[in-house]
């Protein structure tokens, strides 16, 4: 597998459902637990970010199944080198809404479940990452 881990990560503002919120993330993971944790906004706005992190590679492997199978190619290659970083961390955006109502799309709004997914890069390098992300994008039909 070219990904060593993957955490997902959605915030859960007053106006939102938590449940919802919730709802999204477990729509999207293979198994796992999603943590809670209370904050407030820069106004004093109460915020309930909603995390989990997958370390089991066959629950890494079923999550980007599912990624793969779900988006399209161009959509998942479309910017590649831009979403990642100098650390070979795969950065994408999921629409909440639509994973809370059981579908996967990329988007680029901010209303979303981020997803960030450290790539095995030896030697750790950002050219290698990239390669191993489009050699793996390129494969989906």
């Amino acid at each position: 597998m070219v990904f060593l881990n993957v955490r997902l990560r959605a915030f859960c503002h007053a106006t939102e459902d938590p449940s919802k919120v919730k709802g999204a993330l477990e729509f999207l993971l293979p198994t796992g637990t999603v943590d809670e944790k209370e904050t407030a906004g820069h106004h004093g706005n109460p915020i309930i970010v909603y995390e989990v992190k997958i370390e089991k590679k066959a629950e890494i492997r079923r999550f980007w199944d599912r990624i793969i199978s779900s988006v399209p190619k161009d959509t998942l290659l479309e910017d590649l080198e831009d979403r990642i970083d100098r650390e070979c961390v795969l950065h994408l955006r999921l629409d909440k809404q639509k994973a809370y109502l059981g579908s996967i799309e990329m988007v680029r709004h901010e209303d979303v479940v981020s997803v960030t997914s450290k790539i095995e890069s030896y030697p750790k390098k950002r050219r290698v990452a990239i390669q191993k992300a489009e050699d793996l994008f390129s494969k989906t039909g």
